[in-house]
């Protein structure tokens, strides 16, 4: 197509004036449909030499994004920027939203290439045509999104102002092109807010989180929360990161600790199945980044809270035999 011939018409030409593509490497889709148990695949696992990479889907238009350029470090680590093109866009994805692509992207591509991805490494932006300019960047600004464009004409990026991105002569930096979700600071419109209570002291791996809620995660916790426990009904509160766990101590959990895992995708139709609500309803649960939330009320309880933020109580516990390492995230809630 004529925008991948943009992004790599000659492997000396220094895209966004930052990558030098050696190569392309076509993929068979970037996100996994939610159904899909590619864990059972059998991939191939390929390692890349150290360079820059433009990444595309076989059927372009799928899911999520169209095309990637990937950047793999000397490290065996790689820097991920994730384009979507499209003419115009009538919704755009929320913060949230991008949240679990990226997290999914990752775990995806896990099983098939070397290179180490992190969250804090994977950028996103939208390509647009030049048609309705204006109104595409308003509406990109006011998500806290980021958009470039594509004139087709002269075959070449630019900015908002039609500043040529490829140009050496423009000074632009890649955070006025791309953004990562997972580096913005937190919206001070939203209720609930994540703090990490280790801040600033030097850490190891294992105390870092394992996972991080998106905003209707967080808003069904402050209301499951406030509904649990009376006394902060009226109040806001805050949710506080503390540490990662291996295991559970009953006697920890009190009206402001709880304890949160992430459902691997493996296991959860076994959770969904333990749901307490009606068969046809559980169909429409989301498989992809439901969070087990333990906690405690007379005995030990639990819940699952879904990606769109909804709690489901649950009547069993699916026990699975198989025995495998469970990382549990330890919160403190605050109220005032």
């Amino acid at each position: 197509m004529k925008l991948y011939y943009a992004l790599w018409y000659e492997k000396k030409r220094r895209v966004f004036n930052r990558f030098n593509i050696i190569d392309t490497k076509t993929v068979e889709k970037f996100v996994p449909k939610s159904n899909e148990k590619y864990f059972n695949k059998d991939f191939q696992i390929e390692k890349l030499p150290e360079g820059d990479y433009l990444f595309k889907q076989r059927q372009f238009g799928g899911k999520a994004v169209d095309c990637a350029i990937i950047s793999v470090k000397k490290n065996g680590h790689a820097e991920v920027f994730l384009l979507q093109i499209s003419i115009n866009k009538a919704v755009l994805y929320t913060i949230g939203e991008l949240k679990n692509i990226i997290e999914q992207f990752i775990e995806y591509f896990g099983y098939q290439f070397e290179f180490i991805i992190n969250r804090e490494d994977v950028y996103f932006t939208y390509i647009f045509h030049t048609k309705e300019k204006s109104e595409l960047y308003t509406e990109c600004e006011e998500k806290r999104l980021k958009c470039i464009f594509f004139n087709p004409s002269i075959q070449r990026f630019t900015n908002i102002n039609n500043a040529d991105l490829d140009d050496p002569n423009n000074k632009i930096s890649l955070s006025d092109i791309f953004i990562n979700p997972f580096n913005l600071i937190n919206n001070v419109n939203n209720d609930v807010i994540m703090k990490d209570m280790t801040s600033g002291i030097v850490l190891k791996d294992i105390l870092k989180p394992n996972f991080y809620l998106n905003g209707n995660q967080k808003k069904g916790i402050e209301n499951f929360w406030k509904n649990l426990h009376s006394q902060i009904e009226n109040n806001n509160i805050e949710i506080f990161f503390s540490h990662t766990s291996y295991s559970l101590d009953e006697n920890f959990l009190t009206n402001k600790t709880m304890y949160l895992r992430q459902l691997y995708k493996k296991e959860i139709d076994d959770w969904i199945k333990a749901i307490i609500c009606e068969e046809e309803k559980k169909k429409d649960i989301s498989k992809n980044n439901n969070l087990l939330l333990i906690y405690k009320k007379i005995n030990l309880s639990f819940r699952i809270i879904s990606s769109d933020g909804i709690d489901y109580q649950i009547k069993y516990i699916p026990i699975n035999t198989k025995v495998e390492i469970k990382n549990y995230d330890v919160y403190i809630v605050k109220y005032q």
